[in-house]
């Protein structure tokens, strides 16, 4: 079994409110590069809460690991880190059907 994934509504959702980047560098995400996060680890929880989803690249993903932030400055600590670790800062929304298509289907989440 992969890893677990939230549910197509939403993933819409996060890509939505996220504006297609990545949660933790603000890179651009596009349907092949989008790894699926908990921002609360799943071993801390157990469980996959709607609201703990955020859309990540596959090295913030993997970086991150089970970390949890304890505070906002160690969260904004962490993306500086990954800014710099990997990546310019994201340039917005990736062009593509799939992804315009999300765009538009906000209204009809």
């Amino acid at each position: 079994m992969g890893r677990p994934k939230p549910p197509l509504k939403i993933q819409h959702q996060v890509i939505i409110e996220q504006m297609g980047r990545c949660a933790y560098c603000n890179s651009a995400l596009d349907e092949h590069s989008v790894n699926w996060d908990h921002f609360i680890p799943f071993s801390y929880l157990e469980s996959n809460p709607i609201d703990n989803w955020v859309a990540a690249c596959k090295p913030c993903n993997s970086y991150k690991g089970n970390r949890v932030f304890s505070t906002e400055g160690d969260l904004s600590d962490f993306c500086l880190a990954m800014v710099k670790k990997h990546g310019s800062w994201g340039e917005g929304w990736p062009e593509g059907p799939s992804w315009a298509d999300l765009r538009h289907s906000e209204a009809i989440l």
